[in-house]
C-alpha cells in the first residue's frame, strides 16, 4: 500500500545535512544535527547535582552576545551554576587528595609499628 503523505524534515543549520533530532539554540534558534552540535552549542545545566526540563544550549554567538536581556539574565543564571559546579569538583578533589595522603600515612605507620613490635 501506498500512501501520500506530508512530512516536516529539520535540516542542520551548519552542515545543511536532514537531522532526525536537532539541538537548538535557545538564543537564536539556529537549529544543530548531532554531528555539529558539540561545535557550535554548549549545554548548560539547570542544577548542580542534576539535569531536567530546565536544561539549555546556547551557540558561541549567543554566548558572547545574548540577544535580548532575558536570555543575558538566564545565561548569567547558567553561568553560576557552572562556577558552583567547577567549585563543588575542587573541594572534592581536594578532599581526596587529603584522604589519599592520611590513608597513606596510615599504612606506613601502622606497617612500621607492626614490624618493629609495639
Amino acid at each position: 500500500m501506498r500512501k501520500v503523505i506530508e512530512k516536516e524534515v529539520a535540516f542542520c543549520d551548519d552542515c545543511g545535512n536532514e537531522a532526525d533530532y536537532v539541538h537548538t539554540c535557545i538564543g537564536c534558534g539556529k537549529e544543530y544535527c548531532y554531528d555539529c552540535h558539540d561545535a557550535h552549542l554548549t549545554e548548560f545545566r539547570c542544577g548542580v547535582s542534576f539535569g531536567g526540563s530546565g536544561d539549555g544550549e546556547f551557540c558561541k554567538e549567543c554566548i558572547e552576545n545574548p540577544p535580548t536581556p532575558k536570555l543575558r539574565k538566564l545565561l548569567k543564571a547558567y553561568l553560576k551554576i557552572r562556577a558552583l559546579k567547577t567549585e563543588r569538583d575542587a573541594v572534592y578533589n581536594d578532599f581526596q587528595a587529603r584522604c589519599k595522603k592520611a590513608e597513606a600515612e596510615v599504612d606506613k605507620t601502622y606497617k612500621e609499628v607492626m614490624a618493629g613490635g609495639r
